[in-house]
């Protein structure tokens, strides 16, 4: 599994951004996991699957950790460590009292495994582990329906714009920051009273639909880059040739002006109400003058991106801030032991991963938490390994 190159940072002109790098693996995520799991296959490393951690086990008088309540089925387990205990238990992307308490803007969605729901975190707190980057997450903007299990990652192709709940243009739309452009969308106005672009809209006519969709029952595909021809929920279900299926499921909007396109989304409950045809119509102008003169004066898009907008009908799908993770979780020390609110570590107890990311504010590149899982997986294992064994 030779890493190939494959560019460096999403924030270069940050101090310190030129310092980073990124390979990818040959194959991708998948082939980096069947590797490390036939590393523990071979090595003979036992794996107890459906079991669900509830509890640590803490010794009352030294603090130290000394194991894990855990349930399989209606049967409660108790698992003694040996020297330590690792939580490696994901962050809290399907937790939605966590996600409202923490995050900047309500509702999020995201496409992880829906078993992150925050336990390792409070297990952390529970024994008296401190919290750090709880607002911070890996994410863009992706659409997101009651009827799908997750959310699912978005390709868009163009032409294609994003509007906000008042039907405006609110950024450059194109060559996002891709794991920090949900930041675009928290804005939360006090005049009325709501996030006004969560959910925000991406809309795009019909030219845009016949390559989108690429023909009937077209598979879909994960991604982000505005090169890749459709947009998809990943491996859950197929798209109709003419949209008319997820236009009659909600999934979809469609108007045969931009105006009727308007009352339609401000019909949708999320909108509050606050979408104005008029105004969407009006950004339709302004972007089709856009094109006409190759500069976009509001939000400077790049003049290869600004194509005409104008074959009806016109669609537009919600969007809101999510996908890959949340950061946040237990605070740990640099040798990925968990420390308690006054800097202190916790006896024996380690984590590793999306609980407690070390990344806060800006995701640094793709593959961030791959790489911290790989490092401080070493960091943690070797720390523990070396810690006196439990009597």
């Amino acid at each position: 599994m030779k890493p190939d190159a494959s560019g460096g940072g999403e924030f270069p002109e940050l101090v310190g951004g030129e310092s980073i790098s990124r390979s990818t693996v040959p194959g991708g995520g998948a082939r980096l996991w069947q590797g490390l799991d036939k590393q523990r296959r071979d090595r003979g490393i036992p794996v107890l699957f459906d079991t669900a951690a509830e509890r640590l086990i803490q010794d009352p008088f030294s603090k130290e950790i000394i194991g894990v309540v855990a349930r399989q089925g209606n049967v409660q387990v108790y698992v003694k460590a040996r020297k330590a205990v690792a939580l490696c238990t994901g962050g809290f992307e399907w937790d939605e009292e966590m996600k409202m308490n923490h995050l900047r803007a309500y509702p999020s969605w995201f496409y992880t495994n829906p078993n992150n729901t925050g336990e390792g975190i409070r297990m952390g707190q529970a024994v008296g582990g401190d919290l750090w980057h709880m607002n911070s997450l890996s994410a863009r903007a992706i659409p997101y329906h009651p009827d799908w299990p997750k959310g699912f990652g978005v390709v868009t192709r163009q032409p294609f714009i994003i509007v906000n709940k008042l039907g405006k243009r609110f950024f450059y739309e194109t060559q996002w920051p891709s794991h920090s452009a949900w930041l675009e969308f928290v804005h939360f106005s006090t005049r009325d009273s709501a996030y006004l672009s969560t959910p925000a809209y991406i809309i795009y006519d019909e030219t845009t639909r016949k390559p989108l969709i690429g023909g009937p029952g077209t598979k879909g595909r994960l991604g982000d880059s505005d090169t890749v021809q459709n947009w998809s929920v990943q491996g859950m279900t197929q798209w109709s040739a003419d949209h008319s299926v997820e236009v009659a499921k909600g999934w979809i909007f469609k108007g045969a002006t931009p105006e009727e396109l308007g009352e339609q989304l401000k019909a949708e409950p999320e909108n509050q109400g606050l979408m104005d045809p008029a105004t969407l119509k009006e950004t339709f102008a302004k972007y089709s003058q856009y094109v006409a003169n190759g500069v976009d004066p509001e939000f400077n898009r790049p003049p290869s991106t600004l194509v005409k907008l104008e074959t009806p009908p016109f669609y537009a799908v919600k969007i809101y801030p999510g996908g890959p993770n949340t950061q946040g979780g237990l605070k740990k020390d640099a040798k990925s032991r968990v420390i308690d609110p006054f800097g202190k570590p916790i006896p024996r107890l380690y984590c590793v991963g999306e609980n407690g990311s070390v990344y806060g504010f800006l995701y640094p590149t793709g593959g961030g938490n791959v790489c911290e899982f790989v490092i401080f997986g070493q960091v943690a294992g070797k720390n523990m390994a070396a810690e006196p064994s439990l009597a």
